[in-house]
This record gives C-alpha cells, sequence and structure tokens, in this order.
C-alpha cells in the first residue's frame, strides 16, 4: 500500500466519524452523517426552513401530488403569486 499526506488524512478523518457516529465501518459512518442531515430538513407540506450559504435563503416545502416533495426557493425581493 502507498501511503500518502492524502491518504493519512482521509484515514484519519474516518477515525473521527467513526468514533463520533459509533459506526462499526467507515460506510455505515457516512451513512449516519448523511442521515442526521436529512432528518434536520422538513418534509411537511407548507414547511418553511432556513438554509445558510454565504447568505441566508429561505426555501417552502410542497408536498406534490406524485409523492414527490419540492423546495420552493422563497424570495422576500419579489412578490409571490398565489396559485
Amino acid at each position: 500500500m502507498v501511503l500518502t499526506r492524502n491518504m493519512r488524512a482521509m484515514d484519519r478523518m474516518f477515525d473521527r466519524i467513526m468514533d463520533v457516529t459509533g459506526a462499526v465501518t467507515p460506510f455505515r459512518a457516512v451513512e449516519n452523517v448523511f442521515d442526521s442531515i436529512e432528518r434536520a430538513i422538513p418534509q411537511e407540506n407548507g414547511a418553511t426552513f432556513t438554509y445558510y450559504k454565504m447568505v441566508p435563503v429561505k426555501f417552502k416545502v410542497k408536498n406534490l401530488p406524485d409523492g414527490s416533495v419540492h423546495y420552493d426557493v422563497i424570495d422576500d425581493s419579489v412578490e409571490q403569486v398565489e396559485e
């Protein structure tokens, strides 16, 4: 096996994730991280939440009849037209 700084950094990252999540394998550790992110996003119709990128962006959750969930950006500077 060829060891480099980048490979060792990745190894340390997975070790830390596994310690924090209590997972047995690196794949399960990453899955736990994604699950926790997914739980933080609401799925209820009409729910709103704010996602901070470089500036705050507000979203509104819209459940469609086909079962899909859409996250529409709420732009305060543009007047919303109700359907």
